[in-house]
């Protein structure tokens, strides 16, 4: 066996030494090396570990081994002294993955710089080449923020050529957030400097150039300055990567999985695997993290004391604590700025340093910031991807809030809010986004009682505090009550739902008038709710009007005026009049395009079902078999509306109905069971529309023959809808006499009579189940 080579145990021990001690083991055991360098670097190992910190007390025995790790652990030193092309190195600044930085004088000269060297012994293609890069990128930066190169050149170490750097020197350089705390600078001051190194860092990023590594150890002010800090300066673009392609094509880019940066102020997307994912939004979010800990005195997440990968996953997954939760002085807007900037996904957080640095300045010239807190709805969507499994229904009420009727606060306040000052428009949605947090607070294990509470039950106590939370903003409360009713409807609770819409509707009657957009469409919603609550007629009666004030008020072209349209089919579906809603079904269609591109599926579903409701179902084929074909994929839940499964799961149901009425029923019950179990999973079994497609399926399996199953089925759908609707909603009463024909058919008459029997007086506008 030959010995092993220097610079093959040195990789080495370089990556092991980089892991924590716990990680250290296990990769030594799996790492494809030769046993002979293996074991070099377990007895380095255990050198390092028995001789302390830079090995400063060696242990009789070990010297050999320890004044060879002591070379390459701290080599850097041997230079001192030595001249590099007429630079004289005079001490060790620091010391990084790539290379280190000496402070150096001119020797010919009375200048004083900062020279990076690449460590020796360790330069690969790929490493010179980002060497190279980063002093060519240096060079091109021109800005008081950025540390400027004045030379470039290599050094002859014997082991080849060393590339090496001539740049600024920061003198007394101290990180950002050090200097801040050393002259206990105030926050308006600290937020002045943090603007400045948002303006360095956009130059650069006009440039072409990300940084990837922007840390307080890489943004130095001068520890001799006064006040706030005249010059922060940015140094070490080592790990930039050109971001225009002449540039990208000189370079080499990051390998995958290989993590360049330091990890607690790395983005979620460069703890990745694509380096393709990488933009300038990346130093934006590193930029927030600088700004949290400078505003903090804290970095957002602690991830010292865990392996890398459960390093990664918190950073790429668990949202950061709030600022204000570690400094509670901190102003509101200054916590949306930091948020803002580390938003998990890039698209939402700010798109140029320069828009961050703008931000910061309106906060400080006391002008409304452009940053808003995360809506309640994007709150709760989030918050129910984090916990699919935390209580049934979830998803439901996040998916309902989402699709509610007021998309956003500000877009939803009336034209005498619109007046509001942007003061007041931000309080309000400080309030709205307080308010509905509570909702999935509420919904939180261990809360309260510590056990888990329903959805439900979480929108029942949320509604109990609107009064007071809202008290002196009506047209916002009725914001948030259309949402609320959203939600109640999502979840099959429709008188709920109907109350919140009615109070709605009470609030913008009484501040805008009876014939104001805002008003009509919150009658839209009253109307929806009584068509799902079994009172269709009433329904019916109410859009007509909502149809008539829309159309004179925004234009008979109006989206606002298709989607009443939309609402009234519904209506009459559940009436029973579908020859009339037909003509109104296919001009909603025609007018699709006035919603948005995704409405035109709702359209044709909804057309679809009005045929079958005529028995025109060859027809219905034709129009729900291409839409099935277009939006539904395999495992039957996508959903490129995304109106949510609620869209998809009728879609499913209403195609499996159309193929049982043409006899196909092999075809029929794949797509029954499908719509079925979708429903269960996302809505819960307690849902109108489980109930809905699970009576459907009861009713396919009778053409199977499958009568037992059918029953179990049926009366478990019954008593739900007993439970949730009500014993004289019209859809329970389709289950009574549903169970009624399937005693016929099952050849049990006497048992079918004693059904038909237990009918309970239906009410007024019983209706056919959808």
């Amino acid at each position: 066996m030959t010995a092993p080579t220097e610079p093959t145990v040195r990789k080495l021990f370089d990556e092991v030494v980089a892991l924590t001690p716990s990680e250290r083991e296990s990769f030594l055991k799996t790492v494809n090396v030769e046993d002979d360098v293996r074991e070099r670097v377990c007895e380095l190992l255990n050198s390092m570990n028995e001789a302390g910190e830079f090995m400063t007390k060696p242990i009789a025995g070990e010297q050999l081994a320890i004044d060879e790790l002591r070379r390459w652990a701290n080599p850097d030193e041997l230079l001192i002294g030595e001249q590099l092309n007429g630079w004289r190195l005079n001490r060790v600044i620091a010391s990084g993955g790539m290379g280190t930085v000496y402070e150096a004088n001119e020797v010919a000269g009375d200048r004083t710089v900062a020279i990076k060297l690449m460590r020796s012994g360790i330069a690969s293609d790929g490493a010179l080449r980002r060497f190279r890069f980063e002093a060519d990128v240096l060079s091109r930066l021109q800005h008081e923020g950025i540390a400027r190169v004045y030379d470039t050149g290599t050094h002859h170490d014997g082991t080849g050529g060393v590339p090496y750097f001539v740049m600024e020197y920061v003198a007394n350089a101290q990180p950002i957030t050090e200097y801040a705390d050393a002259k206990a600078l105030s926050l308006r001051d600290r937020l002045r400097s943090f603007a400045k190194v948002c303006d360095a860092v956009h130059h650069g990023h006009q440039k072409g150039i990300i940084h990837r590594d922007l840390k307080p150890a890489n943004i130095l002010i001068d520890a001799s300055s006064r006040g706030e800090g005249g010059g922060p300066k940015i140094i070490d673009f080592g790990v930039a990567r050109a971001t225009d392609s002449d540039v990208a094509l000189t370079t080499i880019a990051t390998s995958a999985g290989q993590l360049l940066g330091t990890l607690q102020y790395m983005s979620p997307e460069q703890c990745g695997t694509d380096p393709g994912a990488v933009d300038i939004r990346s130093d934006i979010y590193s930029l927030g993290v600088v700004l949290y800990e400078l505003v903090c005195g804290v970095v957002p997440y602690d991830v010292g004391e865990v392996g890398i990968l459960e390093a990664v996953r918190i950073i790429r997954e668990q949202p950061p604590k709030r600022p204000r939760e570690m400094r509670s002085s901190l102003p509101a807007d200054v916590e949306t700025i930091v948020l803002k900037a580390m938003e998990k996904e890039p698209q939402r957080r700010y798109d140029s340093a320069a828009a961050l640095a703008d931000d910061v300045r309106r906060y400080l010239n006391d002008e409304p910031i452009v940053a808003r807190p995360a809506s309640f709805m994007y709150q709760l969507r989030k918050f129910a991807l984090r916990n699919k499994g935390l209580v049934v229904g979830l998803s439901v009420a996040a998916l309902a809030l989402v699709g509610a009727t007021a998309t956003s606060i500000v877009s939803a306040l009336s034209e005498a809010e619109a007046r509001a000052t942007a003061e007041q428009k931000n309080i309000a949605l400080e309030a709205v986004n307080k308010f509905m947090g509570g909702i999935f607070q509420a919904a939180t294990p261990d809360q309260a009682l510590g056990r888990e509470v329903t959805v439900l039950e979480a929108l029942d106590e949320a509604s109990k505090r609107i009064d007071e939370a809202f008290y002196d903003t009506p047209l916002v409360e009725a914001t948030i009550r259309t949402a609320m009713g959203s939600a109640y409807y999502s979840l099959g609770a429709y008188e709920d739902a109907l109350a919140h819409y009615e109070q709605a509707h009470r609030i913008r009657e009484r501040e805008l008038g009876a014939t104001h957009p805002d008003t009509a469409n919150a009658l839209r919603g009253v109307a929806w709710s009584l068509a799902y609550a079994g009172r269709s007629a009433e329904a019916i009666e109410q859009l007509h009007r909502v149809i008539e004030m829309l159309t004179i008020a925004e234009g008979a072209e109006h989206a606002d005026v298709v989607e009443a349209k939309t609402v009234l089919v519904l209506a009459m579906i559940a009436d029973g009049q579908h020859g009339d809603a037909e003509p109104i079904a296919r001009q909603v269609l025609e007018q699709a395009h006035l919603v948005d591109s995704g409405f035109r599926h709702v359209a044709l579903n909804n057309l679809g079902k009005v045929l079958m409701g005529q028995g025109r179902f060859e027809e219905a084929l034709e129009i729900l078999q291409p839409l099935y074909d277009e939006i539904v994929t395999d495992d039957g839940e996508s959903d490129p509306d995304e109106r949510g499964p609620q869209g998809i799961t009728m879609i499913i149901n209403n195609l499996g109905q159309c193929l049982v009425e043409l006899h196909r029923y092999e075809e029929a019950r794949r797509h029954l069971a499908r719509a079925v179990k979708i429903a269960n999973n996302v809505f819960g079994p307690d849902n109108d529309f489980t109930l809905r497609y699970t009576n459907n399926y009861a009713g396919l399996l009778m053409k199977f023959g499958q009568f037992e199953v059918a029953e179990e089925l049926y009366l478990d759908v019954l008593e739900r809808r007993k439970r949730v609707l009500g014993a004289a909603h019209p859809h329970t009463l389709v289950t009574y006499q549903d169970l009624a024909a399937m005693f016929d058919a099952w050849g049990k008459p006497e048992k079918a009579t004693r059904w038909r029997a237990k009918l309970p007086e239906p009410a007024d506008d019983a209706a056919p189940d959808s």
